[in-house]
C-alpha cells in the first residue's frame, strides 16, 4: 500500500465558502467563522482567532425612558481648534441624539440645537427614527443628513451647531427719514443679508426696497428678526446701490463692525442709518451676493460628500454642488440629473479621487470626471453593478469597496471592478443568506493597522447587522465569512486613547467598542466568563457568581453554549444581568434535559474547517492513518481546541475534545503519541492524532470556544495509504 503525505502550512488563500470543499485552493480553507489572518508575510499567512472587543462606555449612550439605543451612525471628525487638532468620533443614536467621543475615550454631553431654530427635532440633532444618516467633513465642519421623509440637514463647527445654508432677513424695514447730513439726493436700492461669523456663510440678498432721498434725508433700516433668525444667524449686512452711478449692490462697511451688524435678540430691534457722502459711496468695494448664488442646499438631499473643494449632495435623481469653498451656497442651476433609463435611483455618492467622483444607483455606477464644473463630464462606468448602501462604501489602499446589488462586496481600483463576493464567497451568501430588505442599512469599516475591511450585513431573518465579513487587502482574500461578536449598528475608524487609529463598532444596545488585537473576548472587562448548568426543556436564565455588573453590565453581549463534548450548540444574547444571573434575550428550547452544558460569555467562538484533502488521488480510496497538527498561541496554558473530522463530504466526529497545553518541552506518554520529549518552542505544540479510517477525502474542523484564550493554526498534515480506485458505495 503506497503511503501518501499531504501538508498545508499556509492559509493565505483565505476562506472559500462558495467553493466545493474538495475544490478549495491548496492555501485556502472551506470555512472560517471568527477567524483572522495571523503572521502575514512573504505571501504566506496563518489563521487564528479574530480580535476581541473593548468597551468604551459602560452605560448606553443618551438613552432615556423609551429611547432607542441603536448607535446608527459614527464618523471620524478631526476638528482644528486653531491651536491643536481634536479627533472626535461623532456618534448618533436612533433617538436622534448626537455625541462626540473624545480622544481619551470619554464622551461629550449631548450636542444640541438652539431651541429657537424651530426644527421638528427640537433641541435634538435629529428626530427619532430608524432612518439612515450620511455625513461628511469639510472646511472644519461636520455635515450630517438624516434621510427622514422631511430631510434633516445639520452642520456643526466643533461642538457648536451652526446653520447649513442661510436665508435672507424677512423683516428689515427700510424707509427714508430726516436728519441726514451727507447722503446725496437721489434714488437708492437697499437690500440685506444674514451672515454667520463662525462659518463665514452669507445668504442671498433680501427683496430690494427702493427709496428716493431728498436733501437733508438719510436711509433708516429697522432690523426685527424672527425667533429663528435671531437663533440661527449672528449678523445682518446692509447693501446699497445708488441707481445713478452703480449697477451692483455694495456692502455698507461703516455699519456695525466692518459691515456686520449684530443680530438683535428675538422680540428686539436694531435701527441703523445710511448717511454716506458721495465719496464714501464710491469707495465701497465689497459686492453683494449675485442673484441666487447663495441659495441653501436642496432640502430633499439624502447624500453628501466632498469633491473639488465643493460639497456635493444628491437626492434620488440629481447631484448638486456648492460654490467652491462655500458649502452653504448651492446656486439653483448647479445640478446634473442622473438618468439611467431604468428608473433606478441614486443610492450613494463618493469622491474616488481628485479627478473622479462616483455616483451610484441601485444598478449602475456613473462618474463625474474633472476638477471643475466648467470641465466636468458625466458618463457611465458600469451598467450592471450598483450599490445597495451608502454606508457600505469604504476606501482602502487606493481602492473603493462597497456592497453591490448583484455581486455582494466588490472593489474598484479606478479601472476594474473586482467581484470579491462572486470570486470567494459564493452567490448563496450574498443573495439567499441575507435579509435584502435591510441591506440599505449595511455598514463597512476600515481597520488600517491590520489592512482589514469589515462589511456588516443582516442575515436572513434578522433586521440587525449580525454578520460581519472580514476582507484583508494585504493578502487580498477574505479571512472570515462571518464574525459575530455582536450586531453592528455602525462601524467607523477613529482614534483611541493611545492616539492610534482603531475600528470602532457601535452596537444596537447603545455601547461603543473597538476591535482589540490584545484580547480574545467581546466586551467583558472582568468578572466570571464561564460556568456550567444543567440542561432543561426551557432555559431563560443562567445562574453563576461574579458576573460583570458595572453600568449596563453584560447587556448586548453573547453567551456561547457547549455540550458535554465541548461542541457549540447555541449562541444567545444577554438581555440583562445581575452578579448572579444572566437573563437571556431568547429562551433556549433545543437543549437536552439532564446533561451538563458549559457556557462562555464573550467567546471568540472560532470555527475553522479546512478543505477536503484527497492526497492528490481524487478517485482512490485511502486509509487515513494520522492527523498532524501544529498550533500556537500568544498565551501560555491550556488552550481548549476541539477537533472533528468529516470524511467523504459527510459530517462524522472522529476525534474527541483535545486540550492543547502550549509550552516548551512536551511529553505525551499517556497516549504514546510521542515516545520522547519534543522541544517545539514556547507557546507551540505539535500533535499527532490517530485516525485509521478509510475514505476518499477528509476534512478537519477546529473549534476554540474558551473566552480569553487564543489559538493560531500553523500547519495541518495527513498521512494516508492508498487502497484502491474501487468505488465503495
Amino acid at each position: 500500500m503506497e503511503d501518501l503525505y499531504q501538508e498545508q502550512a499556509s492559509f493565505a488563500g483565505g476562506v472559500q465558502p462558495g467553493t466545493p470543499v474538495d475544490r478549495v485552493p491548496e492555501t485556502a480553507v472551506a470555512s472560517g467563522i471568527n477567524t483572522a489572518f495571523r503572521d502575514i508575510g512573504s505571501g504566506l499567512s496563518l489563521l487564528g482567532c479574530r480580535p476581541g472587543l473593548t468597551a468604551v462606555n459602560t452605560t448606553a449612550l443618551g438613552v432615556s425612558v423609551g429611547g432607542d439605543p441603536h448607535l446608527d451612525f459614527a464618523r471620524l471628525y478631526t476638528y482644528d481648534t486653531g491651536s491643536t487638532y481634536t479627533n472626535y468620533l461623532a456618534v448618533v443614536n436612533r433617538n436622534g441624539k448626537l455625541y462626540y467621543k473624545n480622544p481619551n475615550n470619554t464622551f461629550t454631553s449631548e450636542l444640541t440645537l438652539p431651541a429657537g431654530w424651530g426644527y421638528a427635532s427640537g433641541t435634538k440633532c435629529f428626530s427619532a427614527g430608524d432612518v439612515p444618516i450620511d455625513g461628511a467633513v469639510f472646511n472644519n465642519r461636520l455635515f450630517l443628513i438624516k434621510q427622514s421623509a422631511t430631510r434633516e440637514l445639520r452642520s456643526f463647527s466643533g461642538t457648536t451647531a451652526v446653520p447649513w445654508g442661510l436665508l435672507p432677513p424677512s423683516s428689515a424695514v427700510v424707509t427714508d427719514v430726516g436728519s441726514g447730513v451727507n447722503l446725496p439726493a437721489g434714488t437708492y436700492d437697499v437690500a440685506t443679508t444674514t451672515y454667520h461669523s463662525t462659518t463665514g456663510a452669507e445668504s442671498n440678498l433680501s427683496a430690494t426696497t427702493t427709496v428716493t432721498i431728498t436733501a437733508g434725508e438719510r436711509i433708516q433700516i429697522v432690523i426685527t428678526p424672527t425667533q429663528a433668525e435671531a437663533s440661527l444667524y449672528t449678523h445682518v449686512r446692509v447693501y446699497l446701490r445708488q441707481q445713478s452711478t452703480q449697477s451692483r449692490f455694495y456692502l455698507v462697511s461703516s455699519l456695525g463692525t466692518g459691515g456686520n451688524i449684530t443680530m438683535p435678540a428675538y422680540l428686539s430691534s436694531t435701527t441703523v442709518y445710511v448717511d454716506l457722502t458721495q465719496a464714501q459711496i464710491t469707495a465701497q468695494t465689497t459686492q453683494s451676493p449675485l442673484g441666487t448664488e447663495n441659495t441653501p442646499p436642496p432640502t430633499d438631499a439624502k447624500f453628501v460628500c466632498v469633491f473639488g473643494r465643493r460639497l456635493l449632495v444628491a437626492d434620488e435623481r440629481n447631484v448638486y454642488w456648492s460654490r467652491q469653498d462655500k458649502p452653504d451656497n448651492f446656486p439653483p442651476l448647479n445640478f446634473e440629473p442622473i438618468e439611467t433609463g431604468e428608473g433606478d435611483t441614486i443610492t450613494a455618492i463618493y469622491p474616488f479621487s481628485d479627478q473622479v467622483a462616483l455616483v451610484f444607483t441601485s444598478t449602475a455606477i456613473w462618474g463625474i470626471f474633472g476638477n471643475s464644473p466648467d470641465t466636468w463630464t458625466i458618463k457611465a462606468i458600469d451598467h450592471t453593478i450598483g450599490c445597495l448602501s451608502h454606508l457600505s462604501l469604504v476606501e482602502f489602499d487606493g481602492k473603493l469597496g462597497w456592497w453591490s446589488d448583484a455581486y455582494g462586496p466588490v472593489v474598484y481600483d479606478g479601472n476594474t471592478i473586482t467581484k470579491l463576493g462572486e470570486r470567494d464567497l459564493g452567490r448563496d451568501l450574498y443573495t439567499s443568506a441575507l435579509n435584502l430588505g435591510r441591506m440599505s442599512y449595511s455598514w463597512a469599516g476600515h481597520d488600517a493597522k491590520y489592512s482589514r475591511v469589515l462589511w456588516a450585513v443582516p442575515a436572513l431573518g434578522s433586521s440587525r447587522n449580525n454578520r460581519l465579513l472580514a476582507y484583508n487587502y494585504q493578502v487580498g482574500r477574505f479571512e472570515s465569512e462571518q464574525w459575530d461578536p455582536m450586531p453592528a449598528a455602525s462601524l467607523s475608524m477613529g482614534y483611541s486613547s493611545d492616539d492610534s487609529l482603531k475600528l470602532f463598532l457601535g452596537s444596537d444596545k447603545g455601547h461603543l467598542f473597538y476591535f482589540d488585537e490584545t484580547i480574545r473576548n467581546d466586551g467583558v472587562p472582568s468578572g466570571t466568563v464561564t460556568g456550567t448548568f444543567t440542561g432543561a426543556a426551557s432555559i431563560s436564565t443562567i445562574s453563576g457568581t461574579g458576573f460583570y455588573t458595572t453600568g449596563d453590565g453584560l447587556t448586548g453581549r453573547w453567551v456561547l453554549i457547549l455540550d458535554t463534548e465541548q461542541r457549540p450548540v447555541a449562541k444567545v444574547e444577554i438581555a440583562s444581568n445581575t452578579s448572579t444571573t444572566l437573563t437571556l434575550a431568547t429562551t433556549l428550547t433545543t437543549l437536552q434535559v439532564g446533561p451538563t452544558y458549559t457556557y462562555y460569555i464573550g467567546s471568540p467562538d472560532l470555527r475553522l474547517s479546512t478543505r477536503a484533502y484527497d492526497m492528490g488521488r481524487t478517485f482512490f480510496r485511502k486509509r487515513f492513518d494520522r492527523l498532524y497538527l501544529h498550533v500556537s498561541s500568544p498565551l501560555n496554558g491550556a488552550q481548549a481546541v476541539y477537533l472533528t473530522t468529516q470524511v467523504n463530504f459527510e459530517t462524522r466526529g472522529l476525534v474527541n475534545a483535545t486540550s492543547l497545553s502550549l509550552g516548551g518541552a512536551l511529553w505525551d506518554a499517556t497516549t504514546s503519541l510521542w515516545d520522547s520529549s519534543l522541544w517545539v518552542g514556547t507557546q507551540n505544540i505539535k500533535k499527532r492524532l490517530p485516525l485509521f479510517t478509510p475514505a476518499t477525502n477528509l476534512q478537519v474542523t477546529l473549534y476554540q470556544s474558551t473566552t480569553n484564550q487564543d489559538v493560531v493554526l500553523r500547519t495541518v498534515g495527513l498521512l494516508a495509504g492508498v487502497q484502491s480506485d474501487r468505488n465503495y458505495a
